[in-house]
């Protein structure tokens, strides 16, 4: 620096420029309605704070955060932002999908029926194309259908007792309920 008179000064100062601090956001998506959607959180660098924020207001400040039971509405953006030891900020995110659970349809059929006689019918009063229903006799796979759109059987008449129910599974997304 130079005054009006010709006398001249100068000063040294530091500048330290810090590189940003890595990160990476992920999840267990794809998932199903009604699962734990897990957020994860990756660095190598030192981070003191740890930022999600995504659909329907949710906010966290854990690095890894679990959010129990998730609804289709939980599906989107998340977004996470990370300061490190130097306060400087970085983000990153990741697209959570939430697939819906098959419809649910009454079992039809059932009741008794006399040692020696035709069995029952057992059905459904409806289902969906695109899921697989299999029929269980106390637990236990019995005969699978697909769906049609509409009510469907399970074949020959059932002769066996038991409790009778029906899982349903999405071919594509393996959700079932």
């Amino acid at each position: 620096v130079t005054n009006e008179y010709g006398c001249t000064d100068s000063e040294e100062v530091v500048v330290t420029v810090y590189a940003l601090p890595d990160v990476l956001a992920n999840s267990n998506s794809p998932v199903c309605e009604g699962d734990d959607l897990e957020l994860y959180g990756t660095s190598n660098s030192i981070i003191i704070s740890w930022y999600w924020s995504g659909p329907n207001g949710f906010y966290s400040m854990d690095q890894n955060p679990i959010i129990p039971g998730v609804s289709l509405m939980a599906g989107g953006m998340y977004y996470l932002t990370v300061y490190d030891d130097n306060d400087c900020m970085s983000m990153d995110s990741t697209m959570v999908v939430v697939n819906p659970l098959p419809e649910i349809y009454t079992v039809t059929g059932g009741g008794f029926y006399c040692f020696g006689c035709f069995g029952l019918p057992i059905g459904l009063t409806g289902s969906e194309i695109g899921v697989e229903y299999t029929l269980l006799i106390d637990g236990v796979p019995d005969t699978v259908v697909q769906g049609t759109g509409n009510p469907i059987d399970f074949g020959s008449l059932k002769e066996i007792p038991g409790v009778y129910t029906v899982l349903a599974t999405n071919v594509l997304t393996g959700c079932d309920v």
